[in-house]
């Protein structure tokens, strides 16, 4: 009786095990309809709301975004050296549910505004601290048996709920906030309000798992030893960069954590990486103003509906779980079968292209828009599907890529950190459209005028960081 008690508990344990990554997967879907549902009409509340101007509105959205991404690292160092991840992503989250419920409430005043600020503020340490501990602690969840199958699957599953997450918030935020309730003609309390309420769900869901879960105590000494070693390696004599390759210090690091992992060349990895950034992040931003001067009104088999700006970026989470399953059954294999390679860094490089390119069509139609204005008539919305493909099928060459080769080229003591320093790219992709629009490079023009120059600038410089990933590809691959 007992052995058969046994066995039943046994089962039971093994299974809720199996379990554990999908329970991640699920706080993930909710925490990420959270983030993307104030994202998607943080620029239209600010613009319609608030009055902002558009380059004020710009700058605290990408100020935003930069600071969520920031942050990464600060989690990823807390995890690693103090906390562990689990209690860093319970612990933060019940910041960032502070920060979303603050927006909501001074969305209803709008006369607290500086409760937005602090939301927000709380909304992007909370974002930013669990965003590299989640994916990791949902990989250690997997185990170290080397199953790269396994952890294959669990990252397109979770990547997968980060964009369904994202498609139903994008399309029905919107949707909640162009409503009228409290004797307004807009809803953004709702819009803000669902945000917070999701979250409640995720830091639920992850909640219910913590007996169950792996979790990786934090080691703060072999951190700490590894800093020093890493501050006399690059102390040393800078000028004699191939001494540096066969630095002894450099095998002592290395030696017993991956033979293929080298700080240097991850850094140069991810530097042009924040260029995509700067381009894919102007969805929330520039895309919506763009979307602003175009009609809303489309018709479909005699049927006319209205499809809001903010409502567009739906379409790439749409385009993500279409593309996901056609790249990798049929796209692929299609390639290699022709005899090219398809290495993570040619993805990567050609992700920053698709972004590029994507780019350029947003300012071809920006042009179009322009002459459009002479005959005070509007260019439907959806002429702008166009470039949210070609920069959605970066995004899937770029960030599912980068993101599991990020988590399998680290050591495992600092494999949070890496994450970390990956999201980082994000903050300084966002600075870098701060840094441009504070230029007011294109002021003596008109401002549609104005915006399609942007846009060809914006693609040339996409295409600089794509052509220097493409090239630098052989370098990482001589020194691994």
């Amino acid at each position: 009786m007992f052995q058969n008690k046994n066995k039943i508990f046994k089962f039971i344990n093994i299974m809720i095990k199996k379990t554990i990554p999908y329970l991640i997967i699920a706080n993930e879907f909710c925490e990420r309809y959270s983030f993307y549902a104030l994202k998607t009409v943080l620029f239209s509340f600010l613009r319609n709301e608030l009055n902002l101007s558009n380059k004020l509105a710009i700058f605290v959205v990408h100020f935003f975004v930069s600071m969520c991404y920031m942050f990464t690292l600060f989690g990823g160092l807390i995890s690693d050296i103090f906390l562990g991840k689990y209690k860093t992503i319970l612990y933060l989250s019940i910041v960032y549910f502070l920060g979303t419920l603050l927006v909501a409430f001074s969305s209803y005043t709008n006369k607290l505004t500086y409760l937005i600020y602090l939301g927000l503020g709380l909304i992007s340490f909370g974002t930013g601290g669990i965003k590299p501990c989640v994916a990791a602690f949902g990989g250690d969840q997997i185990g170290d048996n080397g199953d790269h199958k396994k952890l294959n699957k669990f990252f397109s599953f979770f990547y997968f709920a980060i964009n369904m997450g994202s498609m139903i918030s994008t399309f029905f935020v919107p949707i909640m906030a162009d409503a009228s309730c409290f004797g307004k003609e807009t809803c953004y309390p709702l819009a803000f309000g669902s945000s917070s309420f999701l979250l409640f769900i995720s830091i639920v869901l992850f909640f219910l798992g913590s007996k169950h879960y792996i979790k990786k105590r934090p080691n703060k000494q072999k951190l700490i030893d590894m800093c020093g070693k890493l501050k006399n390696l690059f102390n040393s004599n800078k000028n004699n960069t191939k001494s540096l390759d066969e630095d002894s210090i450099a095998k002592e690091i290395f030696e017993k954590q991956s033979k293929k992992f080298c700080y240097k060349n991850l850094f140069k990895l991810f530097l042009p990486v924040a260029f995509f950034w700067m381009l894919y992040d102007q969805q929330s931003s520039t895309w919506v103003e763009q979307g602003f001067k175009m009609s809303t009104k489309a018709a479909f088999f005699n049927s006319e509906f209205k499809i809001l700006s903010s409502q567009m970026q739906t379409w790439n989470s749409i385009f993500i779980l279409c593309f996901i399953p056609l790249f990798s059954q049929c796209l692929y294999p299609f390639i290699e079968s022709l005899g090219f390679k398809l290495t993570p860094i040619k993805k990567m490089a050609s992700g920053i292209f698709l972004a590029s390119v994507s780019f350029l069509v947003s300012a071809i139609l920006e042009h179009a828009i322009f002459l459009s204005s002479a005959s005070n008539s509007k260019i439907c919305i959806l002429w702008q599907l166009p470039q949210y493909i070609l920069l959605t099928a970066g995004e899937i060459l770029l960030n599912m890529t980068g993101l599991e080769f990020a988590y399998s080229e680290a050591p495992d003591t600092i494999k949070t950190s890496i994450l970390a320093a990956w999201l980082l790219t994000v903050t300084f992709g966002n600075f870098l459209v701060i840094i441009y629009s504070a230029l007011s490079i294109t002021s003596f023009l008109s401002v549609i005028e104005s915006e399609t120059f942007n846009f060809f600038i914006y693609s040339f410089l996409g295409l600089i960081a794509a052509l220097y990933l493409f090239k630098y590809e052989a370098t990482y691959i001589k020194n691994k």
